[in-house]
């Protein structure tokens, strides 16, 4: 029932990313163990002996080893970052239409044209008399894949009113909140899934309950650490002392300048979808005064609204439904697939690799220490290159035989447009060490592993083998992917 695939990573092997790791750090590794060999080269003169012709070229030959190992697959992201999501919210009116007509297909149709990943639904009957002894969200999701979610507020007719979440993933848990309500009873459902929290509401008729209620929303949303997001009939305006009390922790991401009530004639906006900020608070960054101010990028959002609609529905309910398109910024602790790690090694360059999960603005902070670093980013004509998830940022001008300090930072380009743009949290990694070759060596120990698929057991059993061993590089072979099932 719609339920979302997800293809695990290959875990973390190992944080050592020096050059006697830099093919370890491929992380994908490794099978079948071929050879440990140390490989000596004679000081013999180049015309007479084939040794030193191999010691004349042999950064060449490294090279040609390494690419080698570079023909595997990248390592598949864990997820599809950033989170796109499509959420609706709909006060039905117990599927009463405008016309007088108890219509639950008409809703359905409707809630299937929308295709939101998830639905906040209020006014919603289970086996009342007045629905004709249906489950209103059964009834609905008849037209549209969904798993329903039931908050029942109240008894009513020889069943329950209350309110609804449709969701296209199966909630991992489910919370049912009661919210102040002298007239009628009311409630916070709440549905965890695997990357955000959604949550529906239909708040009281009385301006201080409603205050009330802001205050036990707030709090939910505080506890949780992933997204989360509160939709429903919150009945106050956008100037309303509610609305300005919720704004000061959450984005509202429904357009406020269109009206919701009533449906036919619409004259106010009671219908929102918000998402948790905290204290986090939107900018621009740049120079608000430059001749492109205009242009900034925006960063620190808690979601960027890519589109938002009050559904154009004069009938099927008294209510006009919204709709958002959402992109969730990913959480820095998330955007990094694997740890960095070193390729194509040479006296004077180093390659630092790593993957995100998202497309990302990349550099790399490197020095002889930690505490004085220079700036590194991959460019192509004088414009960074950041369009892919798979990153190569190369060292330029080192030094021989030098021991260098760097890490990783990345910046998540959650909505890049032509002029506008939209950046999430920044990554910084831990530093990483490694060492330059020596110009002047002669001998080198490489290591060659091949066919590990996903067996990590073998792989460690593998490396533990090689505990003590003082080697200058390792070669994979592949396969790095999974057999076929």
């Amino acid at each position: 029932m719609c339920n979302k695939q997800r293809i695990a990573p290959y875990p973390s092997l190992t944080d050592r990313a020096n050059i006697k790791d830099f093919y370890c750090g491929f992380r994908l590794l490794l099978a079948n163990f071929v050879a440990v060999k140390r490989i000596s080269m004679q000081q013999t003169h180049i015309m007479t002996t084939p040794h030193l012709f191999f010691q004349a070229c042999r950064w060449r030959i490294l090279l040609l080893l390494c690419f080698i190992g570079l023909s595997l697959t990248a390592i598949q992201a864990k997820d599809a970052y950033p989170l796109k999501l499509r959420i609706a919210s709909y006060n039905i009116h117990h599927g009463k239409g405008l016309d007088g007509k108890l219509d639950f297909q008409r809703i359905g149709s409707l809630l299937e044209r929308l295709d939101a990943d998830v639905v906040a639904i209020q006014e919603v009957d289970s086996v009342t008399t007045r629905a004709k002894g249906t489950y209103a969200l059964e009834e609905m999701v008849k037209q549209a894949p969904y798993y329903t979610t039931y908050g029942p507020c109240i008894d009513l007719q020889g069943g329950k009113y209350g309110i609804g979440i449709l969701s296209k993933e199966r909630p991992i848990k489910v919370k049912r909140i009661p919210l102040p309500g002298k007239d009628e009873a009311r409630m916070l459902l709440v549905a965890e899934f695997d990357d955000y929290v959604f949550a529906c509401t239909h708040l009281s008729l009385e301006e201080d309950e409603r205050l009330t209620s802001a205050a036990i929303i707030e709090r939910e949303a505080a506890s949780h650490t992933k997204p989360f997001l509160v939709a429903g009939d919150w009945n106050d305006d956008p100037n309303s002392l509610l609305i300005r009390t919720l704004t000061k922790k959450f984005q509202i991401c429904t357009n406020t300048n269109a009206y919701t009530f009533p449906a036919d004639k619409p004259k106010t906006c009671i219908d929102y979808i918000a998402i948790y900020k905290g204290d986090k608070q939107m900018r621009r960054i740049g120079d608000a005064n430059g001749e492109f101010a205009a242009y900034r990028p925006y960063a620190g959002e808690a979601a960027v609204v890519e589109h938002a609609e009050v559904i154009d529905e004069k009938t099927a309910s008294d209510h006009r439904p919204v709709f958002v398109s959402l992109i969730l910024p990913t959480p820095s602790q998330k955007l990094m697939t694997t740890q960095p790690y070193l390729q194509v090694p040479t006296p004077t360059t180093m390659d630092v690799m790593f993957q995100t999960n998202s497309v990302c603005h990349c550099w790399v902070e490197y020095g002889t220490d930690s505490l004085h670093t220079k700036r590194a980013r991959a460019l192509l004509d004088g414009q960074e290159i950041c369009y892919d998830i798979a990153n190569r940022i190369r060292l330029e001008g080192l030094k021989p035989a030098t021991r260098y300090y760097y890490r990783v930072c990345a910046v998540e380009l959650v909505s890049k447009k032509a002029y506008e743009n939209h950046f999430g949290d920044t990554l910084t990694t831990r530093f990483y060490s490694f060492k330059t070759p020596d110009e002047a060596m002669s001998d080198f120990r490489c290591v060659i592993f091949n066919d590990l698929h996903e067996n990590k057991e073998c792989f460690d059993y593998l490396r533990s083998l090689l505990d003590g061993t003082d080697y200058d590089f390792v070669i994979f072979n592949g396969d790095c992917l999974p057999e076929p099932r």
